[in-house]
């Protein structure tokens, strides 16, 4: 599944504002001056906040679950295999919610991380105003096949193809990414799920 998404920001407390107060998101930690917000589902937080050392905005990972440490270490070791960079090998996390996982950059150079066994919620009960989940990331491609083939070789499915989308999954959801063909790899947008 696609677990959270992490993004830099230009204003840090304006975005605060806009995640807790239009789509009720909690707040969950504030760490080394990156804010987590939790929908309500079990995940430790959906999304993360930093100020952005650009220019502009910008998407700094994409965090996906797998199920145990030892599929966190097959993905790693195909991720290897593949020739893209990790941050090393998978390892004890110590952000908030904590964790096993590893870091890598997917062909065009976006952060992707895979993690599990992270200190999910207890209180997962849905509420009307708020997000259950991430539904989906829209990723922006320069090179959509290439990317749509690293994520093949991680065990995502194709759903639907249009000529400007493929949709991607990794579980029983339609689909968990999105990627376009685009003249950019930026962040195109992300899906909350809703109850309802």
């Amino acid at each position: 599944a696609v677990r959270s998404v992490d993004l830099a920001v230009q204003d840090v407390e304006a975005a605060k504002a806009f995640f807790t107060r239009a789509w009720h998101l909690q707040p969950v930690a504030d760490e080394g001056g990156i804010a987590y917000f939790r929908a309500s589902g079990a995940c430790f937080h959906v999304l993360s906040l930093r100020a952005s050392s650009g220019n502009g905005p910008a998407l700094v990972r994409v965090t996906l679950e797998a199920a145990s440490r030892s599929d966190v270490a097959a993905l790693h070791d195909r991720v290897c295999a593949l020739g893209q960079p990790t941050d090393g090998a998978p390892r004890v996390l110590h952000d908030p919610g904590g964790g096993f996982g590893f870091g890598f950059r997917d062909p065009e150079g976006r952060n992707f991380a895979v993690v599990c066994d992270v200190g999910d919620h207890r209180d997962d009960a849905a509420a009307a105003d708020r997000p259950t989940k991430i539904s989906h990331v829209n990723l922006n491609c320069r090179d959509n096949d290439k990317s749509f083939a690293l994520l093949s070789a991680l065990g995502f499915k194709l759903s639907d193809q249009t000529r400007q989308f493929r949709f991607i999954r990794c579980n029983t959801d339609h689909h968990s990414l999105v990627l376009g063909f685009n003249d950019n790899a930026n962040l195109n947008h992300i899906a909350f799920e809703m109850p309802d």
